[in-house]
């Protein structure tokens, strides 16, 4: 088990799950969230997309700069577009910041029991999409590096922005994240590639980040025309609606063939809503065994003094 390659890539539901308020709501209603823009619109299709209490701020990023924008009918002039943009997000690295200083989290939810268990696992990488910083959380206490795909508040750097292949108006080409300065390459693809384990916590596979994963689900399932490596794969959500919705978001991704990914690698959805799901928090300490038993195996043999090997 000495080469045995888990990679964890963690979303926000991550954050969710240790008590964090970082949905993109919860700013929304912070007042670090710019309402006071009320001539922007901009701003106004934000708050009428956050009607039914749901927004992802990126896809309504990605909708605002669309060649094919319709909206309300009106954009805003550029240069005061770039101005509230970059004062919302602005607001979301204080907002953000804001949540970390408070530190309290939950010791008893999967997220907290999960990483402290795989920080032990030697070929273990962590990948976290979220600007905070996973080891400053208090009870979360480990020497691996953790990458940020999309910045950090310790580094104030958040990249709040467009996946690269969208079709958007040249003035906004500035919102694509590979285009911001503070982008740098995780090798999210090669990681996924190389791991014989892949864990998913509170990524919604939703269209703002499935461009990360559509090869790695289209080659698992077989549809790439090379051959399948069997992978252990794992993916922790909240409750039936988020695991339906990333069925859904797997059916865009892997040519409805999410029957090829079942037969084809280990899969198994572990919802983390307690006490609804009893069933999944046994399955959740089977997994966490599993990985006690990965750390044995992996600590040295004891050889008696003077053996020679």
């Amino acid at each position: 088990m000495n080469d045995y390659t888990i990679a964890l890539l963690i979303g926000n539901g991550f954050d969710l799950d240790l008590g964090l308020k970082t949905s993109y709501m919860d700013f929304l209603n912070s007042k670090h969230f710019p309402k006071d823009e009320t001539l922007s619109h901009f701003i106004q299709n934000i708050i009428n997309a956050s009607k039914n209490n749901w927004i992802d701020l990126e896809l309504e990023l990605k909708r605002y700069a669309d060649k094919d924008y319709t909206g309300n009918g009106f954009r805003d002039d550029i240069s005061y577009f770039e101005e509230v943009y970059n004062k919302m997000q602005y607001g979301l690295y204080e907002y953000i910041a804001s949540c970390e200083k408070r530190n309290l989290i939950n010791d008893k939810c999967c997220a907290f029991q999960l990483i402290n268990k795989i920080a032990e696992i030697q070929n273990a990488k962590i990948i976290t999409f979220n600007y905070t910083n996973v080891k400053a959380k208090e009870g979360i206490c480990f020497d691996k590096e953790v990458v940020h795909a999309h910045g950090s508040i310790s580094n104030k750097d958040i990249i709040l922005g467009i996946q690269d292949n969208v079709d958007i108006e040249e003035n906004y080409h500035h919102l694509i994240k590979s285009h911001n300065d503070a982008y740098r390459s995780c090798n999210i693809r090669e990681v996924l590639r190389t791991s014989d384990e892949v864990i998913l916590f509170g990524l919604s596979l939703g269209e703002t980040d499935y461009h990360y994963f559509e090869d790695f689900f289209l080659e698992q399932s077989g549809l790439s025309g090379k051959d399948v490596k069997k992978k252990v794969i794992r993916i922790y959500t909240y409750d039936e609606n988020s695991r339906q919705a990333i069925l859904r978001n797997l059916r865009t991704m892997n040519e409805k063939r999410v029957n090829y990914l079942y037969d084809l690698n280990n899969l198994l959805f572990i919802r983390t809503k307690s006490p609804e799901y009893p069933i999944d928090r046994q399955l959740f300490y089977k997994e966490i065994q599993r990985y006690d038993e990965i750390i044995e195996q992996e600590k040295p043999i004891d050889m008696p003094s003077g053996f020679i090997v």
